[in-house]
């Protein structure tokens, strides 16, 4: 068993939004804003350690910085697999909703 079993898990957890990264380039905006979107989440560590859980961090960042790399690896792998998974899975494209309803607000005789 690794000692840093969190970083193992988030290595884990990265793989599925780093292959759809590799196989859909259409998508690869989306992951990337996701990502970014994600890394704030990373400080909610400090909810849980030490009281709910206490893994082994890299370079003990959690003292440092208040939350490691691991962290971040893991909001920014779930954020690009479950941001992304939907579209990768029934094969669609991602496109913008705006359009289509101020398309449909003009066809009724809406204000734009």
């Amino acid at each position: 068993m690794s000692s840093y079993s969190f970083l193992t898990l988030s290595l884990i957890l990265a793989i599925p939004g780093a292959l759809v990264f590799a196989a859909r380039r259409d998508l690869r905006p989306m992951i990337g804003w996701m990502a970014l979107a994600s890394v704030p989440f990373a400080w909610t560590e400090l909810l849980f350690y030490p009281d709910y859980w206490k893994p082994r961090f890299l370079f003990n960042l959690i003292d440092i910085i208040g939350f490691g790399l691991e962290d971040v690896l893991f909001v920014v792998g779930l954020a690009a697999f479950s941001s992304t998974s939907w579209a990768f899975a029934s094969g669609q494209t991602l496109r913008e909703h705006g359009l289509f309803f101020r398309q449909r607000l003009r066809h009724y005789g809406g204000r734009q």
